[in-house]
């Protein structure tokens, strides 16, 4: 097929490069500075095209961009690839930090360039069935071992939504159950969250709530690999329709799809794309003397569709906004077993899952730029402290931290009644009724102890031991500059969202704005963040941060009726008064190992335990071998367990409807595991179904330094008493 960026004449030869520079290139002007040259113009014009066939998706512009950029080099044909396993992502889907391009200059890695966020339902009626069960989780087995778990292959989550989980008769963990009681449960349906006091602006509403049953993000640095697999995922495809002579490297097909499982999205609502621009802001400022950071990046340079040589294009309102200090670690978003927010919140057999917030953000660029200069759009994002020298132009002063210089965003150190002493989060009041409060400073008030957000026993549990890794109840030291040095509290959103835009209605103009995607251990962390956002009256004692941590302040912005629902932001506290909120939707994201049309409950059994030399015996009644599926039976520490690092049996044995799994010792973790309070080490047995994938587990306690078995076992006659499995 013809290439546009060949010469007219020329037509393409099959040879195609998988190291096709998306990016413009420069040449120097003789006086230092840069101007637009062929190569530039051409590489502006490729990386737009390949923009533009994100956005408009199919088989159509699949076919275009692979006819521009080339067919991308795939895992799958590399002869020795073997897709990434469980446990060397924790058996999180979320795992992505450890795959993504670390940036040196903010000494943290950040999410792939590209974005494809896929709203999908279930096309059956009722419970999925076990066969629709299994073809979803070969599809989305055929990605990883198609393209590497990176930001340059794809990386990708599945989340359901609470919507997905009332067709079973059966309740979620009530931990995580949005109908389960609880005051603040794991995860919200979109009408609770838009309902919470604080959360939604009256020139929002109506919110459209997303009641969609899975949402499927995918992200990439590479377009055409995100092209491949949304277009492999439901209609495969055929190299014949783009090559004359297909190339070896152009044949892939996956074996499994979805098929006639999910419905195909087309178009907005349903299919958002966009792009995240974390890649060297600093240095195309630098290489860009004709910059001006008082001009609005125009239509072209939002869209979609085209390319971004504007540099304040790819930032958030024409700033950095993720910063190190600022961002949680992925543990702190994962859902454990022994979590509590305010009390505990067991996420039963979700554990190593997480919550996921997706929501459309609508952007006013035009009146944030039109009503502030440089510097009062740097307060209101920022804070009244950032200037010219700590923080520059975009924030490329900043570094890792957002805070201003030696200043601390966020320190539980202080005593509450010293609302001035250097902590910007607890100055938050005293600058607004000074004149300008920050959106940084006053998000920032929502930071956690995050640690301290399991229960007492939780923390006994994870803590010490002979264990080498870092265990979420242990603090972690900290130099990032502006900030306490023990790190002893996190942000408790981790951002992976993206710019983006997308029309107000069917038919309308295209507007700019933010696909806002985050993870949280509880999804009311997303109305702490956004009530401490709108300036509401704000208390972190409502979330159990009180003593010398506590923040209590009062009304810092909020335009309020008489009856005190929210109707609006001034323009001078942050920036919520530029944005809208188009959609609004909650998902859960269950661990790897229950990714595909998950269960809401897992079967609970009992199981006895037995050390017998260098083996450990777990006996269960009513399960035979044959009911469970092949390589998914796993026994050891719990924490192991629940991140897919047990032992593998080594031996079984069947009586009647009784089996005997036996596992080294040495692979179990038991020996080197933290006790509870009484030095009793839990264990777990996790297993599935053959037949439903519905997953199996029996917990257990057992005494690791004695020869018995569960903990009261009577160890003369080698028996152990049955333990019952924990909720």
């Amino acid at each position: 097929m013809t290439c546009p960026f060949h010469d007219s004449g020329s037509t393409d030869t099959g040879e195609h490069n998988d190291t096709t520079d998306e990016r413009a290139t420069e040449e120097p002007e003789p006086g230092g500075g840069s101007r637009s040259t062929p190569d530039r113009d051409r590489g502006v014009e490729r990386r737009s095209f390949l923009k533009s066939a994100l956005a408009i998706g199919g088989a159509s512009a699949l076919s275009s961009a692979l006819g521009v950029a080339g067919v991308p080099s795939v895992a799958a044909a590399e002869g020795d690839h073997e897709a990434i396993g469980v446990a060397a992502r924790d058996n999180r889907q979320h795992a992505w930090d450890g795959y993504e391009k670390y940036f040196p200059e903010r000494e943290q890695t950040l999410p792939p360039e590209h974005h494809l966020v896929l709203h999908v339902d279930y096309t059956g009626d009722g419970e999925p069935t076990p066969e629709d069960r299994a073809e979803a989780a070969g599809a989305f087995r055929e990605i990883e071992r198609s393209f590497e778990w990176s930001h340059e292959g794809v990386l990708f989550t599945v989340g359901y939504s609470a919507s997905y989980f009332d067709r079973f008769g059966e309740p979620l963990p009530k931990g995580i159950d949005p109908k389960g009681g609880f005051a603040k449960p794991a995860l919200l349906t979109p009408e609770q969250l838009i309902e919470s006091p604080g959360v939604t602006l009256e020139n929002e509403r109506p919110v459209a709530g997303d009641t969609y049953d899975a949402v499927i993000h995918l992200a990439s640095d590479d377009i055409r690999k995100l092209l491949l697999v949304e277009q492999l995922l439901w209609d495969g495809y055929d190299p014949a329709e783009v090559w004359d002579e297909d190339p070896a490297e152009a044949t892939i097909g996956f074996d499994h799809t979805l098929d006639g499982i999910f419905t195909k999205p087309e178009s907005y609502p349903a299919r958002r794309v966009g792009f995240a621009g974390h890649e060297n802001v600093e240095e195309r400022l630098a290489e860009d003397t004709d910059f001006d950071a008082d001009r609005v990046p125009n239509e072209n340079e939002l869209e979609d569709e085209v390319g971004n040589e504007h540099p304040a294009a790819e930032l958030s309102m024409g700033f950095n906004d993720q910063y190190k200090n600022s961002l949680p670690r992925e543990t702190n978003v994962t859902l454990l077993e022994d979590q509590r927010l305010v009390e505990p919140k067991s996420p039963g057999v979700f554990a190593q899952g997480t919550i996921q917030h997706v929501s459309k953000l609508n952007i006013d660029l035009d009146g944030f730029y039109d009503d502030h200069d440089l510097e009062g759009r740097r307060d209101r994002m920022f804070s009244p402290d950032h200037d010219d020298d700590n923080t520059g132009a975009v924030g490329e002063n900043l570094g890792n931290s957002n805070a201003p210089g030696d200043t601390p965003m966020r320190d539980v150190t202080q005593a509450p009644d010293d609302p001035t002493g250097g902590d910007k989060a607890r100055e938050t009041q005293p600058d607004w009724e000074d004149g300008v409060a920050g959106h940084a400073q006053k998000v920032a008030r929502a930071r956690f102890d995050m640690e301290t957000r399991i229960t007492e026993e939780g923390q006994k549990r994870l803590s010490g031991g002979d264990r080498e890794e870092l265990l979420p109840a242990e603090e972690r030291p900290d130099d990032l500059p502006g900030h306490d040095d023990a790190q002893e509290t996190e942000g408790v959103l981790l951002r992976r969202d993206f710019v983006g835009t997308a029309p107000l209605a069917p038919g309308e103009d295209r507007t700019p704005g933010n696909h806002f995607i985050a993870l949280m251990r509880f999804n009311p962390y997303m109305a702490y963040m956004r009530q401490a956002m709108n300036g509401v009256p704000f208390d972190s004692a409502a979330f159990g941060l009180v003593g010398d941590g506590r923040i209590e302040h009062d009304n810092t912005g909020a335009i309020l009726n008489d009856d005190g629902t929210l109707v609006d932001v001034d323009e001078d506290s942050g920036i919520a008064s530029y944005l809208e909120t188009q959609r609004r939707g909650n998902y859960l994201v269950p661990p790897l190992t229950q990714r595909a049309l998950p269960h809401p409950q897992g079967e609970e059994v009992d199981i006895t335990v037995k050390r017998a030399g260098e083996n450990y015996k777990v006996t269960v009644d009513g399960v035979t071998a044959g009911d469970l599926e092949d390589g998914t039976v796993q026994f050891g520490w719990f924490y192991d367990v629940n991140r897919a690092r047990g032992a593998e049996p080594r031996q079984v044995t069947q009586r009647g409807n009784r089996t005997t799994f036996v596992f080294p010792a040495g692979g179990t973790g038991i020996d080197t595991a933290p006790g509870g309070p009484d030095g009793d080490v839990r264990v777990r047995l996790l297993a599935k179904r053959n037949d439903t994938g519905r997953p199996v587990r029996g917990t257990a306690e057992v005494d690791a330094s004695s020869e018995g078995g569960n903990k009261g076992g009577r160890k003369d006659k080698g028996n152990a008493e049955t333990a019952r499995a924990d909720d």
